[in-house]
């Protein structure tokens, strides 16, 4: 007689469930807020392989093929860096804590941030 083991949760449902702790532990973010270049920014994370769900208190987490894992990623536009509004209070209690205990997270404000982080190649 064959053992039935319990069906693994698809790993989407997986971080949709991570993400909601986040967003409960770290507050919301509202899709009006999001960044002009946040569509160009996922659809080229796609194409190189990536795997993009919304959850706060971030813009979302990127599954990266060539490591495995997920990041939390936040998306900017380059103009507004460095400037005193850029992250909002529960954005930078989360960066703080990822600091502290030394988990990475992405700041995406160009095509070659994505590429970069994604291990994508550029070719000639």
């Amino acid at each position: 007689m064959r053992r039935r083991y319990p069906q693994r949760q698809p790993i989407a449902e997986q971080v949709s469930a991570q993400c909601e702790f986040v967003a409960q532990a770290f507050g919301q973010r509202h899709a009006a807020e999001r960044d002009t270049n946040d569509a160009e920014l996922v659809a080229h994370a796609l194409r190189l392989g990536g795997h993009f769900v919304r959850a706060a208190p971030l813009d979302g987490w990127c599954w990266v093929p060539r490591l495995a894992v997920w990041r939390p990623v936040e998306i900017k536009r380059a103009e507004v860096e460095g400037q005193a509004h850029e992250y909002t209070p529960q954005q930078v209690r989360f960066q703080r804590w990822c600091r502290d205990r030394g988990a990475p997270w992405w700041v995406w404000r160009t095509l070659d941030d994505v590429t970069r982080d994604l291990g994508g190649r550029v070719a000639a």
